[in-house]
């Protein structure tokens, strides 16, 4: 995790600090208006962060993992999306009697379009749990 910045980054720093100072300088002897400096100082911050976006980008793609530590990784996502899962399963079970409950004398066809949409989420999460386990048994198997 120890990496080296690399030399563009102060560049590109020292770059936006001077402009930034030009600009201050500017309005503070009566050359620009706060307004036109306002605009200049939003249009001039894109740059920076386009450009420490894309070496972010790259720093994350350049540092190896291990296998060790990618199967690390896998397994405690898995057992994340599980627990998550099982969480959001409860709530929805929960609001779903719940809202039968409170719904047990309104129309008909309501209740079935609220009941068919918390259906839906739990079947989202009844697959994304389905799945995680399935990551789980596989890279328990040795796969």
């Amino acid at each position: 995790m120890n990496k080296q910045i690399p030399k563009e980054f102060w560049i590109i720093t020292a770059v936006f600090v001077s402009m930034i100072a030009v600009l201050a300088i500017a309005v503070a002897f009566g050359g620009l208006s706060p307004l036109v400096f306002a605009m200049l100082v939003v249009l001039l911050i894109a740059f920076p962060f386009l450009r420490y976006w894309s070496l972010f980008k790259a720093a994350a793609k350049e540092q190896p993992q291990s296998e060790t530590a990618k199967t690390a990784d896998v397994l405690n996502r898995a057992r994340s999306t599980i627990r998550s899962a099982k969480i959001s399963m409860g709530v929805l079970i929960a609001a779903t009697c719940f809202a039968l409950w409170e719904t047990r004398r309104a129309p008909l066809v309501p209740c079935l379009i609220g009941l068919g949409m918390l259906l839906i989420l739990l079947t989202g999460d009844i697959r994304s749990l389905l799945q995680a386990r399935r990551t789980l048994e596989r890279l328990n198997s040795g796969e």
